[in-house]
């Protein structure tokens, strides 16, 4: 049976419901904290089992403003479409499978539609047919399928896929790649 908040405050503060119910009609200012929510029955119950709140430890040593800049960072960061495409075109880099990413860039030549997501991506690569690739690169597509899999986010392949001339142009040395 899962304990209740009240339950759980009574534990942490080594007082009994009624005490409990009688502190809430003083309206004593440790039960009107706790009942703000500011900490939830979950955190609540994870001091009371390790002595700490995970969540708490990492935020301790920064101001609300470091923290705000830090939100803020991640929010321009994830969406910055430019940022992700760098980021995409460096991992391609550090993988460095000439044969692999061949087969990728044919598979997306022939993608019929843009609003394909990770997993979509994956099983088409998955379902094309051995002989649409060259005898070098028939190997190479369970190499593509690990690195779409593993190293990419979802919205990194959505943008893979709605940037992949500019993304493969970086390329221009690899034997087969298009650039326009």
């Amino acid at each position: 049976m899962e304990i209740g908040f009240k339950k759980i405050v009574c534990n942490l503060l080594g007082i009994t419901v009624r005490s409990y119910s009688n502190w809430a009609k003083e309206l004593r200012p440790i039960i009107t904290f706790l009942e703000k929510g500011y900490l939830n029955k979950n955190e609540l119950k994870e001091f009371l089992d390790t002595g700490k709140i995970k969540k708490l430890d990492l935020i301790k040593n920064y101001t609300f403003e470091e923290l705000q800049e830090k939100l803020n960072n991640q929010q321009n960061n994830s969406h910055d479409d430019d940022y992700i495409i760098k980021n995409l075109t460096f991992k391609f880099l550090m993988y460095n499978n000439k044969k692999a990413l061949i087969s990728l860039r044919k598979i997306l030549d022939n993608l019929p539609n843009f609003n394909v997501n990770k997993n979509d991506l994956l099983k088409i690569m998955q379902d094309y047919p051995v002989n649409f690739f060259s005898v070098e690169t028939k190997n190479s597509k369970k190499t593509a399928i690990f690195f779409i899999d593993k190293l990419l986010t979802d919205y990194e392949v959505k943008l893979l896929i709605k940037y992949k001339k500019e993304i493969f142009a970086s390329f221009y040395d690899i034997e087969d790649t298009k650039v326009n």
